[in-house]
């Protein structure tokens, strides 16, 4: 909720901003831009009450699609072409804050500067509001997926914070640079005279100052560094979890229900790790350290729900966590799949 109401006053400032920037003026100052944000506020929870309906329909018509046809094709594009039709939506953010207008008519707003362009505007606006800055995402996550403790908290933590804030800009520039190119071009008097009432409500950018790069530098990095060392000296006693279900991905369960499941380097925390040489060597190991390339070996024998023991759909097998020591040879039930350790040698991996 606190986050809800934070992006409906900090994306609309930035909006702001983009307008001054892209039509050519002075800088605006964030103070001043943020005061039209808040006097906005209302108007701008209004949307996004009227955008959870909306969007929970597309991604219930999706995954209705998939459950009708029980393939993931047919749901893909129907929740596409959904989404593809609101994007028109997003430009009510600058109507609003731009010109003054409420919610609902907001909306109605960006559907009539986008009607008659094409598909263009809302491809466009698809992208760089939500591909582009995914794809972002997608590729920091795995750029620090092969990091492990304190170095993963701050990476993640560091990266997060500087993209959180690029992304922002980035997609208000996007939303802003669309409301603008579809108003500008227009012949008529009135869409003149309107884009003139925008330039000028703008508010002033007063005197410029100028950024000084060691106090800039601080405020990026300076929530990055927190949560990183919060997250890993753990101050206020939180309850710590770690993830002991090894699970078939979720593209795996459209195929025959159960899949082959593949566990990642930390997927598993620790469990038995047997050698292959007469299955007779059986010794604990943090499974991230000392095995790769696992492979579930009979999902159906790991402790489940009956429905994946009959081969039905349902969760994939679980490993209970080692509690230290040396494990004895573990019978075929806890068997939960093979490997390799990093040496080369092919071994098994077991439950406790």
């Amino acid at each position: 909720m606190v986050f809800t109401v934070a992006q409906a006053v900090v994306f609309p400032a930035t909006v702001v901003i983009a307008a001054g920037l892209q039509a050519g003026g002075p800088p605006i100052r964030a103070r001043r831009a943020l005061r039209v944000a808040l006097r906005r506020l209302p108007s701008m929870l209004l949307l996004v009450l009227l955008a959870v309906p909306v969007y929970a329909l597309v991604a219930a018509a999706g995954f209705g699609a998939l459950l009708v046809t029980g393939s993931l094709v047919p749901a893909v594009f129907v929740f596409a072409g959904l989404a593809l039709f609101t994007m028109p939506a997003l430009l009510a953010v600058p109507a609003i804050v731009l010109e003054g207008r409420s919610a609902p008519a907001a909306v109605g707003r960006g559907y009539d500067l986008v009607i008659g362009h094409g598909p263009s505007s809302a491809f466009t606006l698809a992208c760089g509001v939500y591909v582009i800055p995914g794809a972002v995402f997608q590729a920091l996550d795995a750029a620090v997926a092969g990091l492990h403790g304190p170095t993963f908290m701050y990476a993640s933590g560091l990266a997060g914070g500087v993209l959180a804030l690029a992304g922002t800009t980035f997609q208000a520039s996007v939303v802003t640079r669309q409301f603008l190119h579809r108003l500008a071009p227009r012949p008529d008097p009135v869409s003149a005279e309107e884009f003139d009432r925008i330039l000028a409500g703008l508010p002033a950018a007063g005197r410029r100052r100028q950024l000084r790069f060691p106090f800039v530098l601080p405020a990026l990095v300076l929530p990055g560094l927190v949560y990183g060392g919060v997250a890993t000296v753990n101050p206020f006693g939180w309850l710590e979890t770690s993830e002991t279900d090894v699970t078939a991905a979720w593209r795996d369960s459209f195929g025959d229900g159960v899949g082959a499941p593949k566990l990642g380097r930390g997927g598993l925390r620790a469990c038995t790790w047997g050698w292959a040489r007469g299955w007779s060597r059986w010794s604990t190991a943090r499974i991230p350290e000392a095995v790769r390339d696992i492979r579930v070996l009979r999902p159906h024998l790991s402790p489940g729900p009956p429905a994946l023991r009959r081969g039905g759909r349902g969760p994939g097998p679980r490993c209970r966590r080692c509690r230290g020591g040396a494990a004895g040879r573990p019978n075929g039930a806890d068997l939960v799949g093979r490997g390799t350790a990093p040496s080369g040698t092919p071994g098994r991996v077991s439950g406790c």
